[in-house]
């Protein structure tokens, strides 16, 4: 990818130039986040197959704990660090059918301390679902549930979200474990964004950087 923002859409869905730009919007305003218009919030940390805790259609920018890559927008640098890992977390790829949307929000939350962002839907008409057979649904597949919980319980341990102090906007606030991929300053997630904040790095010596 030349360019750093990066944009999933999926075989079965239409989406029009006018929520393309919706998406390339958030990525601009704050490229730390990653963004779609579909997502979970998982149930007592697990994913459900009736569809309680999926955010569609949302009316505001909601937080999930993972969104759906079937349209998505996220910093080409996450795309490095899922790369990365990706063997990590599939070696049994054969088994996990389509996990990579669980594994992507686990790494950009784990590097960036935000939970994945569902925005709504600028132009409804231009969010169109083709056809598909019920039979070819990955999500009807035997274990589909299972495979699913395995992976956001591998992510958990693997790529922990971390935990903040509450902001105080008349003190620093200093990031706490993490991996934050902040190394280069043209390659940094700061540069261009909204999200400004102090990102303290531990090194395998347990020296700080700034």
């Amino acid at each position: 990818a030349i360019n750093r923002c990066v944009i999933v859409h999926d075989d079965d869905l239409i989406l029009s130039e006018k929520n393309i730009m919706g998406l390339i919007k958030c990525f601009e305003d704050d490229h730390t986040r990653i963004y779609s218009y579909e997502g979970r919030i998982y149930q007592d940390g697990k994913y459900d197959r009736d569809g309680i805790g999926r955010i569609e259609n949302a009316d505001k920018p909601t937080e999930v704990d993972m969104v759906l890559t079937r349209s998505t927008c996220f910093d080409r640098l996450y795309a490095i660090e899922y790369c990365k890992l990706s063997d990590i977390m599939f070696y049994d790829v054969d088994l996990n059918l389509n996990g990579e949307d669980i594994v992507l929000s686990h790494i950009v939350s784990n590097s960036c301390g935000h939970k994945p962002l569902v925005i709504p839907i600028p132009d409804k008409n231009g969010y169109i679902e083709l056809p598909i057979d019920e039979t070819d649904k990955i999500s009807i597949r035997e274990n589909f549930i299972e495979r699913r919980n395995e992976l956001i319980e591998r992510c958990s341990i693997l790529l922990p979200a971390p935990k903040y102090q509450k902001e105080n906007k008349n003190k620093l606030t200093l990031f706490g474990f993490g991996n934050y991929p902040t190394g280069y300053y043209m390659d940094s997630f700061s540069v261009n964004s909204k999200y400004k904040r102090v990102l303290i790095k531990n090194d395998m010596n347990g020296t700080k950087y700034i």
